[in-house]
């Protein structure tokens, strides 16, 4: 809040929506802690997990965010939200961000993604 930006961990996408069930304010939240085991295998470490997801009108939003860092790797070798038609808008990466490509989201995308951390969370650490 102090530095009017998402914190650190937070991942932020966009894409046009052209479903009904999400269009009047839908809003999703999935939330979990990961027990990863620490690397020397004495205990675990615990960290968050949440995704949300929002849909205004022709928009949705996706937000990850978690504490632990190697997430990222999981979610890229799935197919980033990026490979599957939203644009990210945070972190900011590219001098410009770009309104996502000509692809519309419908009611099945929106739960496929409603249902992303699941698959996640099924994948070896």
């Amino acid at each position: 809040m102090q530095n009017l930006a998402p914190p650190e961990g937070w991942n932020i996408w966009i894409g046009s929506y052209v479903g009904t069930d999400w269009r009047e304010l839908g809003i999703y939240q999935h939330l979990g802690k990961l027990a990863v085991p620490s690397i020397n295998h004495d205990a675990t470490i615990e960290h968050n997990l949440q995704l949300t997801i929002i849909g205004m009108g022709h928009l949705l939003f996706l937000v990850i965010n978690s504490s632990w860092s190697r997430i990222w790797d999981i979610l890229d070798r799935m197919g980033s939200p990026n490979s599957l038609g939203l644009a990210r808008i945070w972190p900011i990466r590219e001098p410009m961000i770009s309104w996502p490509r000509p692809f519309s989201l419908n009611d099945r995308d929106a739960q496929y993604f409603a249902t992303y951390l699941a698959r996640v969370l099924q994948q070896p650490v």
